[in-house]
């Protein structure tokens, strides 16, 4: 049980992590550190990694509900 609620916040994290990138690659949202531009491109592969986490986050959950519901087979002797 434990397993689910970890990883439904950090699904949940990287859920809005993948959408702040993605809405700054839509309207092309600048930042800059001191006198650093950081590219869009950044935003771009942040983009990828936050929705492949939440993937795997959301594979975690199905992986754990499912191990967990198996009934344990039987020793033959």
């Amino acid at each position: 049980m434990q397993n689910k609620v970890f990883f439904g916040i950090i699904g949940f994290y990287f859920a809005i992590f993948g959408v702040f990138h993605f809405v700054r690659l839509a309207l092309g949202w600048e930042i800059i550190v001191e006198n650093y531009s950081v590219p869009t491109l950044i935003s771009g592969i942040y983009f990828i990694f936050g929705i492949f986490m939440v993937y795997l986050s959301y594979k975690n959950i199905k992986g754990k509900t499912e191990k967990e519901e198996e009934p344990l087979l039987e020793e033959e002797e």
